[in-house]
């Protein structure tokens, strides 16, 4: 995925009305394995709209994903 040109202006993260989160795996209680850096939770991090995680459902692992205290459930999990 390429990283947005430094030449795109900010815009006010009460615009966003939903946010499609990748992740390497997900579980039962919408909790995700990232990429191991944190720039989704913290980005998801005082929004106030629903946070998607989108995957395959090969994706789905049935034991608990450990989280810490800064992860960031999601709203839903929807597979293809």
């Amino acid at each position: 995925v390429l990283e947005p040109c430094l030449s795109v202006k900010p815009f006010s993260k009460d615009l966003i009305d939903c946010v499609l989160v990748p992740g390497l795996g997900f579980d039962q209680f919408h909790h995700r394995l990232g990429y191991g850096k944190g720039h989704f939770d913290r980005f998801l991090k005082g929004l106030q709209c629903p946070f998607i995680g989108v995957g395959f459902h090969e994706q789905f692992l049935k034991a608990p994903i450990p989280v810490e205290k800064h992860d960031i459930p999601l709203t839903d999990v929807f597979y293809f």
